[in-house]
C-alpha cells in the first residue's frame, strides 16, 4: 500500500471517528447556551425587539438523534470513499463500514457525556 493512500486513509478515518462526533457534541452544548440566551431574552419585555425567541423551535433530544443519524451516514459514505481508494470498488466499502459502525456510535455517545463534564461551568442547562 502506498505511503499517499495510508495518509488519506487515516485522515478520513480520523476525521469520521473522532472529529465529526466532538463537533456534534460541541454543537448540541451551543444549542443549549443558545436556548438559554434565548430564555433570558424573552424575558425582557419589550416590544420594539424585532426577533421572537421561543426555546420551543428546536428539542435537544432531537438534535442528538439527528447527529447520530448524520454520523452514520458521514460514516457510510467514508467507507465507500475508503474502499475505493484502497482496492478500487466501492463493494468493499461496506465490510469496512460494518467495522467501523460502533466506535462511532461510541464516540459520539461519550464525547457528548466527556463535553458534558468539560463545559459544566461554562452554562446552566
Amino acid at each position: 500500500m502506498n505511503a499517499s493512500i495510508l495518509t488519506y486513509m487515516i485522515f478520513i478515518g480520523a476525521i469520521v471517528i473522532v472529529i465529526a462526533p466532538g463537533l456534534f457534541a460541541l454543537s448540541y452544548h451551543l444549542l443549549h447556551v443558545m436556548i438559554g440566551f434565548s430564555d433570558q431574552l424573552s424575558n425582557v419585555n419589550n416590544p420594539n425587539m424585532p426577533i421572537n425567541f421561543s426555546a420551543d423551535s428546536i428539542n435537544p433530544e432531537s438534535f442528538k438523534i439527528f447527529s447520530t443519524i448524520a454520523v452514520l451516514m458521514i460514516a457510510f459514505f467514508s467507507s465507500l470513499i475508503l474502499s475505493l481508494i484502497e482496492k478500487g470498488d466501492i463493494k468493499g466499502g461496506i465490510n469496512i463500514y460494518q467495522r467501523s459502525c460502533y466506535p462511532q456510535l461510541y464516540c459520539i455517545i461519550y464525547s457528548w457525556q466527556y463535553s458534558e463534564y468539560f463545559l459544566e461551568g461554562w452554562y446552566k442547562k
